[in-house]
């Protein structure tokens, strides 16, 4: 989420995606304020808009879409941090009537994309085939919406990018965000010009998110019987947080003074086009541009370690049992510590503003 969709990304209305590296969005300016270069940050970026311009051609040249679907893609693809051995998240979405045909599109797209990628979504089952937009809409909250629905439509909003068929990807979240919005009790009238606070209700749901998959790691960890749990962890306290940091921030940033409720939702459409590294930078260039000094330090040395073949090997055998005495491990926890310093700096310590928001919307 955040203020503006950045160059690059795919536009509305068009078949494919990105087309080449854009010019600087809040990060990049962030860095040039500061004076430090974050290359390892740089390089990911860049290898994302490589690999997002080869999955557009070929799965627009493989016309695996419905007219009413779009191929969009989530985690650290669409984030733009995209290293040697990451997975690729993806979902054949669909706004539209039920159609025998969207299964077998979804299992061509399945083997299109692992022939470009090379390996299968996560094992989680989350990704790498349907979603339909009646569910992310009409199942908030209540025994419906499971955690799969729910992670769904948070990471629609807070981390995709479409390949193909980004208009419909856009309609879907225009609608979620009107329901947010039309739904929250602070906001009563379409064209009330009193000061407006922050959309609780959508927050509300991010938060949710966020608490669900600290919740779930543990139950994982059960399940897997530690495996590969060492890894994850380092994800939850680094990656995952930064989801959840991002959607804070655009709520905050769209909050406070805020405008008519149409206005609002204008705002929220465009903050959905920031990958949450520039919505947090944002916040940062607003409030205190020092204060993302650590934080993005931190993150930086996280995807340079990730991008390291043999580290990142390492951090997945580990359990966390055996993490305990492992060196790599032990700089990767140093690392996520440093990030919630950052995080720590950046919403209590750089504006009382900011400060009193984080207090009443992101605790109590």
């Amino acid at each position: 989420m955040g203020d503006g969709v950045e160059p690059g990304a795919a536009k509305h209305g068009a078949g494919t995606g990105a087309t080449s590296v854009p010019p600087g969005g809040p990060l990049e300016q962030l860095s040039e304020k500061l004076g430090v270069t974050w290359t390892a940050l740089a390089a990911a970026k860049a290898e994302a808009h490589s690999k997002l311009l080869a999955l557009a051609q070929q799965l627009s040249a493989d016309k695996v879409a419905p007219a009413d679907g779009a191929i969009v893609v989530f985690g650290s693809l669409a984030r733009l941090e995209w290293t040697a051995q990451s997975d690729l998240d993806w979902a054949l979405l669909i706004d539209g009537q039920c159609d025998p045909q969207h299964q077998r599109l979804a299992a061509q797209t399945r083997k299109s994309v692992t022939d470009i990628v090379g390996k299968p979504p996560g094992p989680t089952g989350l990704f790498g085939g349907l979603v339909f937009a009646h569910d992310l809409l009409h199942y908030i909250g209540g025994n419906d919406d499971t955690n799969k629905n729910t992670s769904r439509r948070i990471l629609l909003l807070l981390e995709s990018r479409a390949v193909v068929g980004e208009d419909v990807r856009r309609r879907v979240i225009k609608h979620l965000l009107r329901r947010y919005v039309e739904q929250d009790g602070q906001y009563p009238l379409p064209r009330s010009h009193a000061p407006r606070p922050v959309p609780r209700f959508l927050l509300n749901d991010i938060a949710r998110f966020w608490r669900t998959m600290a919740v779930d790691y543990a139950g994982k960890h059960a399940e897997r019987e530690g495996r590969g749990m060492a890894l994850r962890s380092v994800k939850l306290r680094i990656s995952r947080k930064l989801i959840f940091a991002g959607g804070l921030a655009s709520c905050f940033l769209s909050g406070g003074e805020a405008p008519p409720r149409e206005d609002l939702l204008a705002q929220l459409e465009t903050a959905c086009e920031r990958r949450p590294l520039d919505a947090v930078a944002s916040l940062a260039l607003r409030y205190g541009p020092e204060s993302g000094r650590t934080l993005f330090e931190a993150y930086d040395a996280f995807i340079r370690l990730l991008n390291d073949a043999a580290s990142r090997q390492q951090l997945e055998a580990l359990t966390l049992e055996s993490a305990q005495s492992d060196e790599v491990y032990r700089e990767a926890r140093e690392i996520t510590d440093r990030f919630q310093e950052g995080l720590s700096k950046l919403f209590f310590d750089t504006d009382q503003d900011l400060t009193k928001l984080t207090q009443r919307y992101g605790v109590f």
